[in-house]
């Protein structure tokens, strides 16, 4: 099944679309925007509905890790096919007492964080390699970890015009902690070959 299909069933079945995710975040976004001369998106609620339909289905499945890869596969430009939307994913653990908000503004903070990877001069899928320790080394070696930088290119990508803000919080779990999933879906999609010196531009 088309995966666009696969989550306007899931919307159908969503109790409720907090649209107002979007209208918190989309100054913030759009300041972002304009200090890469691209213009401000507007919200959307038919596809904040498919964004919420999605984060909504990662933390209904037993392995969420799992949901994430998967929708990021499913979500991911094949070669021939034309996505319904580009889009920016984001999970991490929050702290007690966050909100949904707190949760969309973290991760549109981590996708700008990109940023500093991105090479102007060889516009497209470029990355940087970055000092960082590996989560499960007890001796804490320093391992290379490479940044990607297409959220952020999808962020302030010039031919977008539409957003849609999908945002869900796990329960919490038996060790205390809690997560967050945040969606963003953008229309038109951004990531296109060929096109990302038009798109994708340095800070005004």
């Amino acid at each position: 099944m088309n995966f666009h299909i696969y989550l306007l069933a899931l919307l159908a079945t969503t109790s409720s679309v907090r649209s107002d995710l979007c209208s918190d975040v989309l100054g913030e976004i759009n300041s972002i925007r304009e200090g890469h001369k691209a213009p401000p998106l507007k919200c959307n609620d038919t596809i904040s509905g498919e964004a919420q339909a999605l984060a909504d289905w990662i933390f209904s499945n037993p392995d969420p890790e799992s949901s994430v890869m998967t929708a990021r596969s499913k979500l991911t430009r094949e070669e021939n096919e034309e996505p319904a939307y580009g889009f920016t994913l984001w999970a991490s653990e929050i702290k007690e007492g966050s909100s949904k908000t707190d949760g969309v503004r973290a991760a549109i903070a981590s996708w700008y964080a990109e940023e500093a990877c991105y090479d102007y001069d060889n516009p497209g899928h470029t990355s940087c390699k970055e000092e960082c320790i590996e989560a499960d080394s007890e001796e804490e070696d320093i391992k290379f970890c490479r940044t990607w930088t297409v959220s952020f290119q999808q962020l302030v990508w010039r031919a977008s015009t539409d957003l849609g803000v999908g945002v869900s919080i796990s329960k919490v779990q038996p060790d205390g902690r809690q997560f967050v999933f945040v969606a963003n879906f953008y229309s038109p999609p951004g990531l296109i070959e060929g096109q990302y010196e038009d798109n994708v531009l340095p800070k005004a």
